[in-house]
């Protein structure tokens, strides 16, 4: 859902930080993350770290903002935060970051939602939190639920317990191949029917053009092998 006009502010740090002398680095130093979870007016954003992910500024953007908690929680005596923070220092991520939502990004209807690439600035490293400014475009999006660069779909229902049906099941499948998604096909509770009935499904499906796979949760039959497919690609 959009975020709301009564989002909480975005966590406000210093408009710089003194890294040598003649030098500072930008508090506003972008870094990319992914939409992980979405709730309320919050969102959570990861961002990988390390080398590969951040640039030199940015890491030393993360470093002075530890350095400076670091001396206050000196400063109070407090060793044992001290003790934490240089913990968390020395950690190469990912870092996961409280997020809200730029008001612009609203304006102009421009939803985030889980899996999306996001630029995120005013980042405050030592609380975890930051604002996003901007969304990267999309590989693809599904409607229900509302997910962003999706690679693979499991499309699931029950063989029991509710029944499957029919139409319902087509109305799936014709809303996952408007998406463009690759799915797989998996019918839950096969240990609840008869082996007659799962051929019978399998054939029909097979006459759609589609090949299910069979399991069940609770006995833990096929979910090895689709696991392994899955990990296959």
């Amino acid at each position: 859902a959009a975020v709301e006009d009564t989002a909480p502010a975005a966590p406000s740090v210093p408009d710089s930080f003194d890294v040598t002398e003649g030098t500072s680095v930008s508090v506003d130093a972008r870094c990319s993350g992914t939409v992980v979870t979405s709730q309320a007016n919050m969102m959570r954003v990861v961002v990988k770290g390390g080398e590969t992910s951040m640039t030199p500024v940015q890491r030393e953007n993360r470093r002075q903002q530890f350095l400076k908690a670091v001396a206050r929680a000196r400063e109070a005596g407090k060793m044992a935060d001290v003790d934490k923070l240089e913990a968390r220092l020395e950690e190469p991520g990912p870092y996961e970051l409280l997020c809200v939502v730029r008001a612009l990004l609203k304006k102009i209807n421009q939803r985030v939602l889980v899996g999306d690439g996001v630029e995120v600035s005013s980042i405050d490293w030592v609380d975890n939190r930051a604002m996003i400014d901007s969304v990267h475009a999309r590989r693809s999006r599904l409607v229900d639920p509302p997910v962003a660069n999706v690679d693979h779909a499991l499309l699931v229902f029950s063989l029991e317990k509710p029944p499957l049906e029919a139409k319902q099941l087509t109305r799936f499948l014709v809303s996952m191949e408007a998406t463009g998604v690759p799915f797989t096909l998996v019918l839950n509770k096969c240990d609840l029917v008869s082996k007659e009935a799962m051929a019978d499904w399998e054939a029909r499906l097979e006459s759609w053009g589609y090949r299910p796979r069979f399991v069940s949760v609770a006995t833990g039959e096929g979910v090895d092998e689709l696991e392994a497919e899955l990990a296959t690609g």
